[in-house]
């Protein structure tokens, strides 16, 4: 399968170039129907991002998701990683299981 730019572009860093980009436009007297029909974005869009910008600054434009915290430590995933390596089969509904009577936890679906 080829690559699309639309996937480049909407990559996580992409995004914050699209984001900077649009900004960017504004700042330069570009109508705002222009920057959505070039960069395939909302009127909305081209309004909070140079709100962010306008309060924040360029550093309002980047992704700012660090990542959640980790359930298990290092030690208990090596284990988990011990228990199922002689496994020829596991489903991911036992592993749940295991893993939270294993280590007294509950995983919540989203």
């Amino acid at each position: 399968m080829m690559l699309k730019l639309e996937e480049i572009i909407d990559a996580a860093e992409g995004r914050e170039i699209k984001r900077a980009i649009a900004v960017k436009m504004v700042l330069l007297g570009f109508k705002t129907k222009d920057i959505c029909d070039l960069l395939e974005v909302s009127d909305a869009f081209v309004s909070k991002w140079k709100i962010i910008d306008e309060n924040e600054g360029a550093s309002g434009l980047r992704l700012h998701y660090k990542g959640g915290p980790q359930f298990l430590t290092d030690a208990q995933r090596r284990e988990i990683y011990f228990h199922l390596r002689d496994k020829p089969h596991y489903s991911v509904e036992a592993l749940r299981d295991w893993i939270e009577r294993r280590y007294d936890v509950v995983y919540q679906s989203k």
